[in-house]
């Protein structure tokens, strides 16, 4: 599969023989390859370099900027090498180099060979440090149980629903992966508390500063590694759906936080629609967590769904009542979350849902600004629809038509 099957999410590459910067044309000389795996963010699980026919023979010493700016900071300065291309803007192309992902000035003049003058040193790696997790100092009342990477803090004594919790907790990571396109390191780890109540679940909150009357949500996520969520009159079902949506913002701050950006900068749109994406997961007989096509089987409405699909056509199309897909794509946290929030979740979701599950190229140029979101990109809505190569209106129709197939399946 070459790099250029992701699909229009990446520019249309042509393939060439990119010339190292300070060699002329023609020379003959060694073109050395690495021979270590080249992980490229949004390619399919087993892909390699061997699989890429857009490759770059890079000079060494060539400098490794975070952005295509000779002002912007030097990630490594590169040995003699050979790497796929991932995107390439008028004389800068980007690549990636081991764990660092980067662009390269072609017209850079090399720095020079006399020996007498020192190398630069190699930047060290940027870290990305997150806030450190809180003490929970919870008491010895409190059990502690595994749900898979994560360790559950509760009170409660309910076999099946920690039964529950446990296997989608277990299967999130590798359904994460699978439907973004993202590979999710295997120390991704957390903390879950689970109160019985909503008043204990309240105070807990307002001990952290959260100025809270009542519960609007049966759980939220907590930076960078704490999920809280409370039983009350939820059913073992809404839980592990919400449980779900927690975990994927915990997921998506540690990949797509953007080289140490907040995730309150990340797209609402995008946040809230991933994490409603995956709480829309079935599990099947097997007890297998499974993001396909919506049915009423999915974990966070069930057969409610069909209702919702109808809600949000009606608002979109006959009231028009909703926000355009350019003005939903652009709101900040306060625009987001005030106003019609149930329409603005349920839009961010089924956008999510349309993208992956349309079209296959269609998917796979949303892998693309997905990876370019987590190697630091850009992250605007003109960006997305770059990569898509729709317009507004074109968008708005295609996601009409996946709208109404969506309502066949329900008989609404």
């Amino acid at each position: 599969m070459s790099l250029g099957t992701i699909g229009r999410s990446l520019l249309c590459l042509v393939p060439f023989a990119a010339v190292a910067v300070g060699q002329e044309e023609g020379a003959a000389r060694e073109e050395p390859v690495r021979e270590e795996a080249v992980t490229v963010l949004g390619q399919p699980a087993g892909w390699s370099v061997e699989d890429a026919t857009t490759l770059i023979d890079l000079a060494e010493d060539s400098a490794l900027y975070l952005e295509p700016d000779s002002e912007a900071t030097v990630l490594a300065l590169l040995p003699e090498v050979r790497l796929p291309l991932l995107e390439s803007r008028e004389n800068w192309v980007k690549v990636r180099f081991g764990d660092r992902v980067g662009w390269v000035d072609l017209e850079a003049p090399r720095l020079p060979r006399d020996p007498d003058t020192p190398r630069p040193r190699l930047p060290p790696k940027i870290q990305i440090v997150p806030p450190e997790s809180e003490p929970l100092d919870l008491g010895p009342e409190w059990a502690q149980k595994q749900l898979g990477p994560y360790t559950l803090h509760t009170q409660i004594d309910d076999r099946r629903l920690i039964e529950d919790l446990a296997t989608v907790a277990r299967q999130h990571a590798s359904l994460y992966a699978k439907r973004y396109g993202l590979p999710v390191e295997d120390d991704v780890t957390g903390s879950v508390v689970l109160f019985g109540g909503e008043r204990a679940f309240l105070e807990f909150q307002r001990a952290r500063g959260h100025e809270v009357r009542e519960a609007d949500t049966a759980g939220y996520f907590r930076t960078p590694d704490l999920v809280v969520l409370y039983r009350g009159s939820h059913s073992r079902q809404k839980l592990t759906a919400v449980l779900l949506h927690e975990l994927t913002h915990l997921v998506s701050f540690r990949l797509l936080r953007n080289e140490g950006r907040l995730i309150d900068r990340l797209p609402k749109w995008l946040d809230e629609g991933m994490a409603n994406d995956l709480s829309m997961a079935s599990l099947d007989r097997r007890g297998e967590l499974r993001g396909g096509p919506l049915g009423p089987a999915n974990l966070l409405f069930g057969r409610r769904l069909g209702v919702l699909l109808l809600q949000t056509e009606y608002k979109m199309v006959e009231a028009g009542t909703a926000p355009s897909w350019e003005k939903l794509l652009a709101m900040d946290k306060k625009a987001f979350f005030g106003g019609d929030i149930e329409t603005h979740y349920l839009m961010s979701s089924f956008l999510v849902r349309y993208l992956l599950d349309e079209d296959p190229e269609q998917a796979a140029a949303f892998h693309g600004y997905l990876a370019n979101v987590a190697s630091g990109g850009d992250m605007r809505p003109e960006e997305l629809m770059s990569r898509l190569d729709l317009d507004w209106q074109q968008l708005s129709s295609g996601f009409r038509r996946w709208l109404l197939r969506q309502k066949v399946r329900f008989g609404v």
